[in-house]
């Protein structure tokens, strides 16, 4: 296990600043995952961190020691990359065991560590094979044996799964839990999949643009994100982001969207009145909205009519494509196969749970 520090980052290549004042800290154990989408700078921070790339300006440090000047070999940390990068004329054995007789690892210890690596990766019996006699799913998990034989303080892995089907990357987001409770590395993880980032990991950084924009658990980005992108990012299906107006009537606070009016909780009235009379954007994740059918009567002051225009029926749930007031919105259902394109819905909005971001910088003001 090791700390890592990322302080002030920055990486240029030519006119084009990639990374910038990038700053992070990850604890002994920790899996992280810089997660964004492509071209945000992710595996440029990751690259810069195995000694691949050198930064522009800013120290890394692995366990207080600056690593800018040590070479990528002495930086006791293994990568996985993400098209596996396995030496096609070599069997999986000798795949797996190149990084140790790199090393001077004696014999003996290397045919330990094999027979432990392909156990632990349920690779019994492919030993003898090489890598096109494997499956993607078998090759991923190779290359992972590959670096975890080097028993390092940090395993950096650029979207290992991105090239499998989405049976196996469900099944390997499990291997890869399990392998980080069992040797407890500290782990730095990159994807575009905001899914493999909430599911694998202790702590979510999210990037946009080569900035480092919001840091916390995978349940604190997706439940409060700081701002308009985080929240547009994080989430599957993703939140429907709605142009509102913030208008105040007596002791009550509402939100206008063309003729709908939804009540704001009460407790949420002292961020939200430095913005009245002010255009917003309401953020209302689709499963905080509710057919009134199935509610009991609860929330029916948020209660508005829309049209049901597409359902896509996914066996434990529904989702469904409505128009409220002229806008489309995406709104989750259990699957109760109560409706159907055309059909005319009263839905709810849970206010409790939906967000109201500043139209000029996309702040979050609940925040």
């Amino acid at each position: 296990m090791a700390e890592i520090t990322f302080s002030h980052i920055s990486k240029r290549f030519g006119k084009y600043e990639v990374v910038r004042d990038f700053n992070l800290t990850v604890q002994h154990g920790e899996f992280v995952t810089l997660v964004g989408p492509s071209g945000c700078g992710k595996t440029t921070t990751l690259r810069m961190l195995a000694g691949l790339e050198e930064p522009t300006s800013g120290d890394i440090l692995i366990d207080g020691r600056r690593v800018n000047d040590i070479p990528p070999q002495k930086r006791d940390l293994a990568m996985v990359f993400q098209s596996y990068a396995l030496f096609p004329h070599m069997t999986v054995a000798e795949n797996i065991a190149f990084g140790l007789k790199l090393k001077g690892v004696p014999r003996s210890t290397i045919v330990e560590k094999i027979d432990w690596a392909l156990k632990l990766l349920t690779l019994q019996g492919l030993d003898e094979r090489r890598p096109r006699d494997l499956s993607g799913g078998q090759r991923q998990r190779v290359a992972l044996a590959r670096a975890l034989v080097l028993t390092p303080k940090i395993l950096l892995l650029d979207e290992p799964l991105s090239n499998l089907d989405a049976k196996l990357r469900l099944r390997m987001r499990a291997e890869l839990k399990r392998i980080h409770r069992d040797l407890r590395s500290t782990i730095l993880y990159v994807t575009h999949d905001q899914v493999e980032a909430m599911s694998l990991s202790d702590r979510v950084a999210v990037m946009h643009e080569g900035s480092l924009v919001q840091v916390g658990t995978p349940l604190d980005v997706y439940r409060m994100p700081e701002n308009i992108f985080v929240a547009g990012f994080i989430g599957s299906p993703a939140i429907n982001l709605l142009p509102a107006h913030l208008t105040g009537k007596g002791n009550d606070i509402f939100i206008a969207i063309e003729s709908c009016r939804f009540a704001i909780p009460e407790r949420l009235h002292g961020a939200c009145r430095p913005y009245l009379e002010q255009d917003i954007t309401l953020g209302i994740r689709p499963e905080h909205i509710y057919d009134i059918r199935f509610t009991q009567g609860a929330l029916a002051y948020t209660a508005t009519d829309v049209t049901v225009d597409v359902v896509e029926p996914l066996g434990d749930r529904d989702i469904f494509e409505v128009t409220m007031a002229g806008i489309s919105l995406a709104m989750v259902t259990d699957a109760t196969g109560s409706a159907y394109p055309g059909m005319k819905l009263t839905i709810v909005f849970d206010m409790e749970k939906a967000h109201l971001f500043d139209r000029n910088s996309g702040n979050n003001i609940f925040v």
